[in-house]
């Protein structure tokens, strides 16, 4: 599962963030701050309570 994991991290931040991890994690990150949905993703990012 942690390689299925890491695939999709590095396949995602490839496909919309030009292969920048770091700025993907950010913007992760910074969604998660807000609640906001995210097009991309499918769904909520919201941090777990």
């Amino acid at each position: 599962m942690e390689c299925i994991g890491r695939a999709g991290l590095y396949t995602t931040a490839e496909r919309y963030y030009g292969g920048d991890v770091h700025a993907y994690m950010e913007a992760l990150r910074d969604r998660q701050r807000r609640g906001e949905f995210d097009p991309r993703l499918g769904c909520q990012v919201q941090r777990s309570a």
